[in-house]
Formats: structure tokens, sequence, C-alpha cells
């Protein structure tokens, strides 16, 4: 993290451990420097000076060789005055200029960083000056001091500052004097004889995080440190890590600077400066401010980001990993924060969070107790991790209770908040099944009470409860049938095993990602999408593979004598089959997916078994016949139960029945059945087979009378309202008679008698329809067969052999969607390798069917397939010819954008066919309107882009790297002005624009920042803005560079929008608390002084959630941040007053913590009625202040709440209550009975 502009960049690492208190900031004699002392070369030379000596020949081969505390032991031997009058010449040459500017700037800097959060002061100096006590001093800290050799056990009671090397005295004494550090003698003895400075020095490194401020590199002090920790490294201890700051100059050595460092075993944190300092102080000084204000405390770094896209960037930039690194602390009050964050954080924030990126060293920090071998292989995220075993359940063989859950941690609890606040997003429901679906008990209660408190869209209500109450497939739930059937061989028919084989059979929904891009056209709301348009789904069974179970058990003697005991459970589970589809949107009363599934109740070779449920389907059937033998009366009840459930799979189990069975079904049950609904049952597709099977069976045994009724039925013809609106008359009348001569000429074929109406009405028909014949292999009684087109709707099934689908793809290379459909999406997931090799085979032979080819790459576009599809087609594609290219360049597009983070190798066809599609659209025109992102982000060109921007962060980046040499020809030529058809490029960019200037900032000032220009690029900028506001971060050095078009943006609110018109206010706001770069204070003041009124509400609410952000260091932030913005910027203006600004503002004050009465003094003129205040009473209750500050609460409330604020909660009741209890005079207050009175008015009782 970069503080000032031009400064050191500290390591995420550091910054983490110094928020948490493990770091330690050893101080040399360079902090020092703005008071005018020198550093230990320096030093030495003004005690020649001041003693009057030249360095002898000795003396002066140590200087030269930086061994200044040799030189010093040397001096004190060869000078007359000896070791007292080099000592007192040290003390004569360290006293401080305190009239310089600055000069203890750096020393405050450190106590403050050095003061954890807990309180203790953990801090470490080789100097002798007292600058560090003035501060203390003049600061009023209550901060213990030790000096060598009297120091403390550098472990967690440590509280204090430790003079390592010693201490000046204010009057020094030569005895005071002989026990600093500073000679060649003195060293040794402190690390090398007595080795007390060495102890504490290891047991230091062993503890803690080592930070070097103010040394060089060829610093003694810094050698001989070094060396004891080589030489405890040498004994078997850990190696220890440091950090330190250094310089370097000219810029061509700040490499070697750099090795000289890590070959130290220290990570260097360099800046450029020869001899001045500069910006290592302003540096130190901006963190701990921003510290002292908790601004990289953890739950301020929730707010600061967790509305922001986590993207990949730079090692160096890494706030995604801050992220981690926050939500991970183990009281977990900030994940609290994230998961009670309003804007609820965006759910992309699921990546990174399952991204398994910790390591055994990262066990500790969530209280797990790692083995001290280090097992290479583990790696976990933060929302999958082991447990530590205080929330670990025990191990045994048997318990009381079923629990095999874990515990949630703190941090985990409020990750799952988090995660069930996303309820009405369809991807949380889709990343819950992608891990398979099963809930830890918590989660599943946080997803219960969501559920009820706001319920999300009709169909995610029904996914959500089909999970939740089992009906989903489960991996951890198996059932093997096989193993049932070795029972019932050796048992027979058990209740136990018939209790077995219900839960094997149990029909369940398995759910997956749809077939779909996101943001296709034509894709619904989610508020008004079907179950479909949310996720694939279809009906399975708890046992795999069932029909192949159920035909191996068949094979079993016991299973005959079992099956008529087993037919109400089958018609039982056949029901719960389709009651779950019901659920799911795909059946109803009229309408299932039986005649598609199970094409006939009879065995027939158009029954393929690729559907499990449909094994339910042959059960009941075969359960019914061994019924009506072993059982008439109950096949007879059976098959009229199944009347009395409406759904067509069992009218068409009953017509089967009766045209098997004529002997127990009567022929007017059978007919009325058929003819019943208004003769629904006799025309629809549903039931066909069925229907013209037991029209054949009834044509010869019913009486003449029922004949006529049925052919009367048959001679009317089906009602119009059942087909499709869409017909035109001609289409109608054919698709009607072709239904009414196929029932006639069944009937006639089958022995019937027509009458004369019926023959009248046939003759008709066969005259007008010469070519019609009955079907010799029963075709026409099918709804699905692949056909001759006179069917409603034609339903294929792709082959299962390659060779056989090679040539259906060529036969069939696209669907008429309107006419028809086909399995081939389902065989791409299924059968991956089978559609393969047919779409291989047909590549070689020089046939692209790029119908087939879209619907694949659709498939293969989701992360399950994406890899493996690469792998397989990334060359087969990129020789695609240009002509098929062109059509399908969308489906390409998003395929390469979903397997670009896992390309490797074959990285010339994946840059090659991202330039084919650049390529394609090159000259086209491009929509510039208010939905520009929205085209830009579903082109084929914005995905290219994005599929590049996706690997070129997974190759890791660098600040300075430069960009990528496969990488740079592509955001070149995308941003080339004689390209008009490539400018989504750009706009995509712009997204990762902070990126792209850390790692290239000259490529990037050249070829993106004048796309942002108003006046330059006026047709783009809108675009380019709106991407980088979608997830801003503050980086002053790109915004020194943006700085005019930044301040232009509010001119052009219209353009943007009124959501990126928030984000912009809102992170001008954050600017102007934390400004940076070349940005002035005034520059602040003349934008939020021009914005309009309604602008300002924004401004306040982004206040209100920055103070809420800043957790335990919200005082300090409310004085170093709140108050001058407030002071300093905003707008002292009447017009400024509206109710959304003072709601913001009381909202504000109710999380001021200790601040809240000069939060509330500061802000009351700005105060009115808000008219609903329930946020700002709750929030006022939860931080519990009010018996503190009763008098401040009560004028906040009296403030903010009048007559018409109808919603008074009992929380400002037991505010109320509190104020009084804090002191009861209060009650003979004016404005306490005036809210006592509107509470009562609502409903409340008092007292």
């Amino acid at each position: 993290m970069q503080f000032i502009k031009n400064g050191p960049d500290i390591p995420e690492e550091l910054l983490e451990a110094q928020e948490e208190g493990r770091v330690v900031f050893f101080c040399g004699a360079g902090i020092s420097y703005p008071a005018g002392l020198p550093g230990f070369g320096g030093l030495v030379n003004k005690i020649y000076d001041t003693l009057g000596v030249s360095p002898t020949a000795v003396e002066k081969t140590a200087l030269e060789n930086f061994q200044y505390d040799t030189a010093i032991g040397l001096l004190e031997r060869s000078h007359p005055g000896g070791r007292p009058a080099v000592r007192k010449a040290l003390a004569g040459a360290l006293k401080p200029d305190f009239t310089r500017p600055k000069t203890t700037q750096t020393h405050q800097a450190l106590l403050t960083l050095s003061k954890c959060r807990s309180g203790q002061t953990r801090l470490v100096t080789t100097n002798f000056d007292r600058i560090f006590e003035k501060v203390i001093v003049d600061e009023k800290l209550s901060t213990s001091t030790f000096a060598a050799p009297l120091l403390p056990v550098p472990k967690n009671r440590w509280d204090g500052l430790v003079y390592l090397h010693g201490l000046l005295p204010e009057t020094p004494a030569d005895d005071d004097l002989n026990r600093l550090i500073i000679s060649s003698g003195d060293f040794g003895l402190a690390y090398l004889t007595e080795r007390w400075a060495a102890r504490f020095v290891s047991e230091l490194f062993r503890g803690y995080t080592v930070c070097f401020v103010g040394y060089s590199i060829n610093d003694p002090i810094l050698r001989y440190m070094m060396d004891a920790l080589a030489a405890d490294t040498l004994m078997g201890e850990d190696s220890p890590r440091a950090f330190a700051f250094g310089n370097y100059y000219p810029e061509s050595m700040a490499d070697a600077v750099a090795h000289e460092w890590v070959a130290k075993n220290v990570v260097p944190i360099l800046y450029k400066g020869k001899r001045c300092h500069d910006y290592l102080h302003e540096t130190l000084h901006a963190w701990a401010a921003n510290y002292r204000d908790g601004v990289n405390g953890k739950q301020a770094i929730v707010s600061k980001y967790c509305q922001i896209e986590p993207v990949i960037t730079t090692k160096q930039d890494d706030f995604v990993g801050r992220m981690l690194w926050a939500l991970s602390d183990k009281t977990g009050l900030p994940a609290k924060h994230f998961a009670d964050f309003d804007p609820l954080p965006t759910f992309d924030w699921v990546e990174p969070f399952t991204e398994d990126i910790f390591r055994h060293k990262d066990l500790s920090r969530f209280g797990v107790q790692a083995n001290k071998q280090v097992d290479v292989d583990l790696s976990f995220s933060l929302l999958r991790r082991p447990s530590p075993y205080t929330r670990a359940n025990f191990m045994v063989p048997v318990q009381f209770d079923s629990r095999s859950w874990n515990g949630l941690d703190e941090a985990m609890k409020h990750m799952a908040r988090w995660l069930a606040r996303h309820l009405g997003n369809p991807e949380l429901f889709l990343w819950v099944i992608a891990r398979g679906g099963n809930l830890h008990p918590q989660f599943e209660w946080e997803l219960r009470r969501q559920l009820k408190d706001d319920p999300p869209s009709p169909s995610l209500q029904v996914l959500w409860a089909l999970l939740l109450s089992g009906r989903v497939k489960s991996l951890s739930k198996h059932h093997d049938l096989y193993s049932w059937a070795g029972r019932l061989k050796a048992q027979g028919l058990t209740p136990t095993l018939r209790f077995e084989i219900r839960n094997a059979l149990a029909p369940v929904a398995k759910i997956s990602r749809p077939y779909r891009w996101p943001g296709a056209k034509g894709t619904p709301e989610v508020s008004e999408a079907s179950v479909s348009d949310i996720a694939q789904w279809e009906i399975v069974l708890g046992t795999d593979y069932a029909h192949s179970a159920l035909d191996a058990v068949g094979k079993i003697d016991k299973w005959a004598d079992a099956l008529p005991n087993l037919l109400p459970d089958a018609t039982a589970l056949l029901r719960d089959a389709l009651d779950l589809m019901r659920e799911l949107g795909g059946a109803s009363d009229r309408e299932d997916l039986s005649y598609i599934h199970q094409p006939s109740i009879s065995d027939h070779e158009q029954n393929k078994d690729f559907n499990e449920w449909t094994a339910l389907i042959v059960l009941t059937r075969d359960a019914w016949f061994a019924a009506a033998d072993a059982d008439p009366e109950m096949a007879k009840i059976e098959v009229k139960r199944w009347l009395g459930i409406r759904y067509p799979v069992f009218r068409r189990l009953a017509f089967f029945a009766a045209a098997q069975r004529p002997d127990l079904i009567d022929e007017g049950l059978a007919l009325g059945s058929l003819l019943s609904d208004d003769h629904y049952w006799l025309w629809t597709s549903m039931t066909r087979r069925e229907t013209i099977r037991l029209i054949a069976s009834l044509s010869t045994r019913i009486s003449s009378e029922q004949s006529d009724t049925l052919q009367a039925a048959i001679t009317n013809g089906p009602p119009t309202q059942m087909f499709r609106e869409d017909l035109n008359p001609e289409d109608l009348q054919r698709a009607k008679d072709r239904m009414q001569w196929l029932l006639l000429a069944k009937f006639r074929a089958s022995g019937g008698v027509l009458n004369r109406e019926a023959q009248s009405a046939f003759d008709r028909l066969e005259a007008q329809y010469p070519a019609w014949h009955i079907a010799e292999d029963e075709r026409d009684e099918f709804s699905i067969w692949t056909s001759d087109g006179e069917e409603d709707r034609i339903v294929r099934q792709a082959p299962h052999n390659a060779a056989e689908l090679e040539a259906w793809l060529e036969k069939y290379p696209t669907t008429d969607d309107f006419r028809e459909s086909d399995d081939w999406q389902e065989i791409c997931a299924k059968k991956f390798r089978l559609a393969a090799v047919a779409l291989i085979r047909l590549a070689r032979k020089g046939v692209w069917p790029v119908g087939r080819w879209r619907q694949a790459l659709q498939v293969w576009s989701n992360n399950e397939f994406a890899a493996r599809s690469w792998k397989w087609f990334g060359r087969i594609v990129y020789d695609i010819p240009e002509l098929e290219l062109k059509e399908i360049t969308h489906p390409i597009a998003w395929w390469l954008k979903a397997i670009s983070k896992t390309v490797s190798g074959e990285s010339e066809h994946f840059f090659g066919l991202v330039g084919k599609i650049l390529d394609a659209y090159r000259n086209d025109a491009v929509e510039i309107d208010a939905e520009i992102i929205s085209h830009a982000i579903n082109h084929p060109v914005g995905l290219a882009i994005e599929a590049v921007i996706n690997w070129w962060f997974a190759q890791g980046l660098e600040d300075d790297q430069g960009l990528h040499l496969e990488v740079k020809p592509i955001f070149d030529d995308i941003c080339r002005e004689d390209a008009p058809g490539l400018r989504y490029g750009p706009i995509i960019l712009a997204g990762s624009l902070i990126t792209l200037y850390r790692v290239d900032s000259e490529w990037t000032k050249e070829n993106l920042l004048p796309y942002f220009d108003w006046e330059q690029a006026p047709d783009i900028a809108p675009g380019m803005w709106m991407s980088f506001l979608h997830s801003p971060r503050l980086y002053w050095p790109l915004l020194d560079e943006l700085k005019e078009a930044f301040f232009a943006v509010p001119q052009h609110f219209e353009e943007l929008g009124d959501v990126y018109r928030k984000q912009y206010l809102s992170f001008l706001t954050y600017g102007a608390m934390e400004p940076g770069g070349s940005f002035a204070r005034q520059d602040f003041r003349n934008v939020v002084n021009a914005l309009p009124v309604d602008a300002l509400a924004t401004i306040a609410d982004t206040l209100f959630r920055a103070l809420q952000g800043a957790g335990e260091q919200r005082e300090d932030y409310f004085d170093n941040r709140i108050a001058p913005f407030f002071t300093n910027l905003w707008p002292k203006t009447q017009e400024a007053k509206t109710p959304a600004v003072s709601k913001a503002f009381s909202l504000l004050c109710a999380v001021a913590g200790d601040a809240f009465p000069i939060a509330l003094e500061m802000l009351k003129d700005w105060l009115q009625p808000v008219g609903d205040t329930n946020l700002v009473i709750h929030l006022m209750h939860k931080a519990d202040f009010v018996a503190s500050y009763p008098e401040e609460a009560l004028d906040l409330l009296s403030r903010i709440i009048d007559e018409n604020d109808q919603w008074l909660s009992e929380d400002l009741k037991k505010l109320m209550q509190s104020i009084q209890g804090a002191d009861p005079g209060f009650g003979q207050d004016e404005r306490f009975q005036r809210l006592v009175v509107l509470l009562q008015q609502r409903g409340h009782e008092w007292p």
C-alpha cells in the first residue's frame, strides 16, 4: 500500500501484522534526522570533531569499511581521555534541535503505530537520544520505558518502549554513559559474550514480525542483530521474517539494493532518495494517521471494499487479500460488519471466499493448532476450513443425537448470514447446489429465517423449499438396490425391505446451472423467471441406474411375489415424482413429461430409459399386472385411484390397464374416463399412445350405443382451444383433420364398424388427404417419434453411438426451436466424449453444423466443462471457417471467457480466436446509449477482452512489470481510433484501470486515459467512467492523471444514470476524507459546493457508512475525518437541509459512539423530522450510549420524530426508559412527554 505519492509501497503482509499487534518497529538513527541528529557514521565523525582528533590509519580503514563500532573502540583506546572522554563527546553530539520543523513527527507516528488495539506499546530503538521521551511527556502518554541492560521479556505481557542499547540520561554521569552500547567491545558483550541483547532479539523475532526503520544497509547495528539471528537459525530455530525501510539512488540501483537486503534475510520496503528521507517520514506519518483513525482497521477495510467487485490485481495492490485477512478475524466482528452491511455486499465475493488460498501456516489465524510438521498438501478457503477443537464434535461410534456437523465459529456464522441474505439471488442457490447441497444446520436456520422475513421470487421459493425439504439430489445419500436384492432373495419382502426400496426409489430433483449465457437476450428478470429460467432440472431417484437395477431385481424369484404388495408404494412414489415436477413447473393436471420420457406404457423400442424416474412408471405397471393376477379387486381399486390422480401419466396407466385387461376394467368406466373433461383425453398428445390402444381395444367389445357415443366424439373433432393460437386457419384445420382421421382409422382398423356419420367423415378425409395411411410400425400413435412432420411438435433423441451421432448431426445441423427439440445439449453435458468425437469427425470432413456448435459451446461454457472442452477443441474451434465463425462469435466469446482462467498451453489458439472475433466486428457500428455497459459486457468484443484480462490476471501481476507480450497487441488494437467496432474493448479495460496503471502506467496514460476525457471522447467517456465507477478504489497516482476529467463528472450526471452517479459521489466523499496526490482540500470544496442539492444526501449517507465502518476507532475517525469534512467542505446553505440529509446525519450521530455529543452539536442544525426513524432508533439502542448521554439522546430524538412518524418501534420505548433511568427529571421535560404521547398513540403502553 502506498500512502503518499512516490513513497514506499508497504506490503499487505506487514500492514495486516501491524493491525493485529504482531509488529515491533526497530528504530535506528534515521528516524532522528529531522531533529538534526546524525546517523552512526555522522555520530562518529562528530565525536572526532568534538575531541579535535583525526582518525589513525587503522581507524580510517574501519570507517571506510562502515565499521563505526570498531572505530569507536579504537578511539577509546587511543585517546588520552579514554572511554569517558569519548562518551562525553557522544552525549554532546546527540542534542536534538527542537526548533526544526517536524522534529518529533516520526517519533509520534512510531509510538502510534506501536500501540496495539489492546493498549500495549511494543517499540524498540537502538538510539540513545531522548526524542521519544519528549513526545511521551508532551503528549501525556503513559508509556513505560526500559533501558539496557534492564530489558523486559519480549512476550505478550511486554508493554513499553525498549532502549536496546541504552538511553542518554537527562544529566549524564560517567556510569550512565559507560552503559551505552556503541563500541565493538560493547557489542561483543551484548551480543556475543553476555548475549543479553542477542537473547532479547532472538526472543523478539520468535514472537513478532520485526520492521527496521532508520537503518542503512551497512549499519553495524543491523549486522550484529542479524548475526545473532543467524546463530539461532543454525541451532534449528525457524528463520525469522523481517522487513526494513531502505532508500536507493539513482533509479538504476533499486534492484541491487533490494538484493542486498534480501541477502540479509530482510524484505526491503524501498523508496527513492539519496540523502533526503522525506518519503519515509511522510509515509510513517500517513500510516499512523490511518491506523489511529481505524482506516486500515479490519472493519474499515470491510466498509472500504465490500461494495467493490473483487478482481485480481497486482501483488502490491491485493485488496481482496486484505478483505480475506479482515474477515478471518477470530472475534467475528469484521464478518458481522460485512454481513450487516447495507447495501448488501455483492455475491461476487463468494469466488475469492471459496478459493483455497490458505495453507498450513494460516491455521493459527483461524484458531487451529497446527502440527509442527508442515502439511504441504493442506489448502483451504474462508468458507471451507478446518475447525478448532472447541468447535469439533467428538469422534464416537454411536451417540444420542444425529449431529455430525462441527460448530461454526463467529466469523463463519456471520458469513453464513451474509450468504443467506442473498436468498433472492439465483446464484446463491446454484452455488449451494454445486457444492453438494448439504446444509450446515446453522446455515439452514439462517436460510429459513430469511425465507420467512424476506421471501424471494416464487420460483426461488420453490427451489429453496425443495432443497430444505430434502427433495434435491445429494451425493452424500446413496442407496444400493443390488445389495437390497440380495436381502430380498434371502428373506423375501419384509416391512424393513419395503421401507428401504421406497427410500431408494424416492424421486428427487437433480439441479444444475442452466445451459444459457448470463445476460442473454430474452432472459427474464429474477422476479418473473420460471424455475427453468433459473436452473436446469430433471427428476431422478434416490438410487442411480434404477432401470438396470430393477432389471436385475426382476430376475429374483421372490420379486414376483413382492410386486403386488408394492403396488400402493409404486403409485405413491410415481405421484411424488409428478408432484415434484409440478413444483418445478414441469407438470399440471393436464400436462406432464411422461409422453416424452416414456412414450409407451407398454414395452416398446421408443422407450429409451434415458430418464431414471420413468422406472417408477415401469414399476407401477408391473406391480399392477402382478396384482391383477394375485388380487384382481385390489387391481380394480388401484385403477380407480389412478383416475383420481390428475396427471396424464396416471390416465395413461388407467387406459393401458383397461386395454390390457378388459376382464377387470368395465367398458363403461374405460369409455367414461376416455371422454371425460370435455373429451380432453381423447385428443391430447399427452396420452395419445394409450388413447389409441384403448380405442382399438374398445372398438370390438363396447355396445352399439357406446360405440355411437365414441364415434360421435371423434366425428365432432378436437376443440380449437387445444391448439396453438398462432396457427393460421389452414394449418389449424389440417391438424384437426389429421387427428380426426387417425382415430377413425385406428377404430376401423381394429375391427370397429363405423356408423354412417363417422364413415362419411372418414371418406371425406380420405379423399381430401389421399397420402395419409396408417403406419405399419405404429409411429403415428406416438407424439415424439421422429416423424413426417404432422405432429404438433417433434422431439428427437440423439443417437448414443458416435458414428450414428455424426450422421445425425449432419442431417440435423440445427433445430427449429418453434417446432422441434432434441436432447443434443444433454448429450453434450452427460456424454461429453461422445459429443466431442462426433463434432471433431465432422470438422475433419469440413462440415460445421453451426447450430449444434452454438448449443455445445453454450453447455461447455459452464465451469465444470470449460477446461476439458478447451483441451479438446481449442485448436478445432480456431480452424472454423470465417463464414461459419461469424455466425457463432457470441458463443465462442462466452466460451473463451469461461476457459480463460484455466488455459494452459495452446495460448496461440486462444489469442488467435480473440483476434478473429475482433476482426469480425472491427468496422461495425456500436450502440452508444444509456445501456452501454450492458452492451459492452454482452458483446462478443467485450467478452473476448474480458477473456484476455482473465488470462492476463492468472499469470500473476507485479507493479511496473509492463504489459504481457501476448496481451499488449490486443489492447493496442482495441484502443485504435480507426476501429470503431472495437469501442466496447476500452470500456471493458476501464473496469481494470487501476491494475493496468500499476502494471504499465505509460501505456495506460497514452492509450486508455484519453478516452476518459469528456471533451476529446464525448461518445465513449460516459461508458469509460461507468466501467471504472462500477468498482472504484482510491489510487492517487492514477487520479492525478484523471484529475480534470474526474472533477468534471458532475457535469455529466445525466449521462451516467442514477447508479453510477451515486458511486461517484461516494467515491468523491472518501477521496475528500483521505486526500492524496495533487488533490487539495480546496479542489474538493469547489466540486462539493457545485453539486446539485439532491446529491448531498448521498454524500451524507457515505459519511454515515464510513463512520460506521471505523469500528472501535470511530471516535478518532470522527475527529480526524468526518468533522474536518463537514467543517471545511459541506455546503452551509438552507437548500442543503433536506429530509434525506437529516436522516443520514441522524444515522451518523447514532453510530458516533463516544463522539455522539460532539457529532450532535455539529449537526443539530441540519436535523429535522425524517419520517421513518426505525433504523436510527435501532442503532441508538444497539450502541447503548443513551444512559451516558441522556440529554443529547433526547435532543436527537425530539428533533427527528414528529406526528408523521407512524411506525415507532419498541426500541424507542426502551430508549425513553433509559433516558428516564439516567435522570428521572427528564420525565417532566416537554420533549420527553411529547415522545411518550406519540408512543401511546401508536399502541405502546407507558411506562
